[in-house]
């Protein structure tokens, strides 16, 4: 279910309330999360002037978000919308300019990135065979999919999946134990197989 402007904008400060009553891990990335078309829109941003993919660009924006919500300063009389975008556009062009981009594929959404023996993201969202066909998907809807799984799955995933890191590193990064950011992973990377195949790219 899509939320509309308002309701995101009412979700966000009902977050940002919990989060400053509560500054947890937990909190702060339900908080990030909630500010997902930002994010993108600063992943699309910086990808056209940079050439790197915005799925590369999605776990360091990501980042720069969850810790532009440690240290924003409301006193300042900046909207952290406009903090939070001009970090995650900064920290993008600190991707660009120290090469990741050699170092990552340039893959939709890491779909052939390894991810246990023989397998690739791909293979667990759906069949071999129709693997030409995920490269065709629209990157509009791969956001929406995205924005679409629970907070912890979409944390995980971003952070996994589309940022390469170990669940170990991604543990750290959020606050949980590997072995449940691995369950959130698989759950989300589930519903993203379901809605691959709903959209006819899979079996």
């Amino acid at each position: 279910m899509r939320t509309t402007t308002a309701q995101a904008t009412a979700e966000q400060d009902r977050l940002w309330a919990a989060y400053r009553k509560h500054p947890t891990d937990a909190n702060r990335n339900a908080l990030a999360v909630a500010y997902w078309p930002m994010l993108w829109g600063a992943a699309g941003l910086s990808g056209r002037h940079t050439g790197i993919a915005p799925e590369e660009l999605v776990s360091d924006c990501f980042l720069a978000l969850r810790d532009c919500i440690r240290g924003f300063d409301a006193g300042r009389g900046v909207q952290f919308s406009t903090y939070a975008y001009r970090a995650m556009l900064r920290r993008s062009y600190e991707v660009f300019r120290r090469g990741k981009r050699q170092k990552r594929t340039a893959t939709l959404v890491r779909l052939y990135a390894p991810v246990g023996p023989g397998n690739t993201v791909a293979d667990l969202l759906t069949a071999s065979d129709t693997r030409p066909k995920l490269c065709q998907l629209d990157r509009e809807w791969i956001a929406r999919e995205l924005e679409a799984l629970p907070v912890e799955e979409r944390a995980a995933v971003v952070l996994h999946v589309l940022g390469g890191h170990t669940l170990r590193e991604a543990g750290r990064l959020l606050g949980q134990p590997h072995a449940t950011v691995g369950y959130h992973c698989k759950k989300g990377l589930a519903r993203l197989r379901r809605a691959f195949r709903r959209a006819g790219m899979g079996e």
